[in-house]
């Protein structure tokens, strides 16, 4: 049961879940940095990350959705926008905003 666990979000693009006696149940190293609040809606995690290209120096952004059971990456979604990504639930559904559209 997910209700009494902990999703952590790290500086290094890793996202942690703990139990509620402190211990580890999964660590995935998504990469990046997190660039979002963690969204949690039908046993998944969403978050948006943000990736610099070692070579290019350009930047891009990564929406990751994650199984809240074992942290093993559902899909990911790379997102071309110079805008901050944002993303929400409302009324059971997720919404990823850049800037003024909805994608």
């Amino acid at each position: 049961d997910n209700v009494s666990n902990l999703f952590l979000p790290t500086n290094n693009g890793i996202l942690l879940n703990i139990n509620d006696e402190g211990k580890s149940n999964w660590k995935n190293e998504i990469g990046g940095q997190i660039a979002s609040d963690l969204i949690y809606s039908n046993d998944k995690v969403f978050v948006v990350t943000k990736v610099t290209n070692s070579e290019t120096n350009l930047e891009s952004k990564q929406i990751h959705a994650l199984s809240a059971n074992s942290g093993i990456t559902i899909w990911r979604k790379e997102i071309v926008s110079v805008e901050d990504i944002k993303i929400y639930k409302q009324n059971n559904l997720i919404f990823i905003r850049s800037g003024e559209n909805l994608i």
